[in-house]
């Protein structure tokens, strides 16, 4: 008996320790994928319209420089921009950490970057910021300061050298596994209180209509013929009508239970679906002035 127990356990250890290394060499071998990094527009701070163009400008040199190292996706620069203006926002909203988590998600991009630039006097500062969403840390910054005019070339220059080099090493690879769950995290992150309200109701309304359900069915199958098996089968006594009424009650009580069960489960469904599904809806009203054309209005619904 006692051979045939350690026999056992030493079986079992085996196949444990197949198993842990046979699970260690498949995630050894798991497939990585590269970061993906969504750069914003450049914010022009201080609104020197003189110097607006300096926002693409900076931008697609940044582009250009973190694709020329090959260690990054980057997200298309024209489909940012077109899905800024979709949800609503503009380049100074989008900076806002709540709104560019939203369009990185959108976007399948796992890095922001947000930009902007200062302009006083004859002086410029370029700040670049990167921020991991899933760490929510900000993973590098870069701040240069120097001289308009030919100088600013160089100011640009360096920044995005500067920044791209900071990326580099910060930005290794990850495994695919990572990036699935982490994203999975942050969409569960990202429900507002009417989701997570609806869940609630949802689960909840589900389970009320399945209880229901179970108690109905139980009494139509058996408490139903009980009752007319007492009613029919029962002796003309006192005992046999006080039987039929205390089986007629308690089928009487099933139904109703489990009907209320039903209803009330179905109507937390009803709520909780809509408010799954809700997105935060935005409206837009505008007003067209113009001394060559007749002044129009323009009302935007946008779910």
């Amino acid at each position: 008996m006692n051979k045939r127990i350690i026999i056992i356990i030493n079986l079992f250890f085996v196949f444990f320790t197949s198993y842990s290394i046979g699970n260690e060499s498949k995630n050894s071998n798991e497939e990585t994928i590269k970061r993906t990094i969504m750069i914003l527009p450049f914010l022009n701070k201080n609104e020197v319209k003189k110097y607006s163009y300096l926002s693409d400008t900076i931008r697609d040199a940044l582009k250009a420089k973190l694709l020329d190292s090959e260690s990054f996706t980057l997200t298309n620069l024209n489909i940012i921009d077109s899905k800024i203006t979709e949800m609503g926002f503009n380049n100074e909203n989008i900076m806002l950490e709540s709104n560019a988590k939203q369009l990185a998600l959108k976007l399948k991009a796992d890095v922001i970057i947000f930009g902007k630039y200062i302009i006083i006097e004859d002086q410029i500062m370029i700040q670049i910021d990167a921020l991991d969403i899933f760490t929510k840390e900000t993973i590098a910054s870069s701040t240069l300061k120097g001289e308009l005019g030919l100088d600013i070339f160089r100011v640009i220059d360096e920044s995005v050298n500067d920044i791209s080099k900071k990326l580099k090493t910060k930005l290794t690879e990850v495994k695919k596994s990572y990036f699935i769950e982490m994203t999975k995290i942050l969409n569960k992150e990202n429900f507002t209180i009417q989701n997570k309200v609806g869940i609630g109701l949802t689960c909840g309304g589900g389970t009320f209509f399945a209880v229901g359900l179970g108690i109905l069915i139980f009494d139509l199958a058996y408490y139903a013929d009980k009752v007319a098996d007492n009613l029919y089968n029962n002796p003309r006594t006192d005992t046999g009508y006080n039987d039929y009424v205390k089986t007629y009650y308690i089928y009487s009580g099933l139904l109703g239970s489990s009907i209320a069960f039903i209803c009330i489960g179905t109507a937390a469904v009803a709520v909780g679906i809509p408010l799954i599904v809700y997105k935060k809806k935005t409206t837009k009203i505008v007003l067209n002035l113009n001394n060559f054309s007749k002044p129009s209005f323009e009302f935007s619904y946008q779910f």
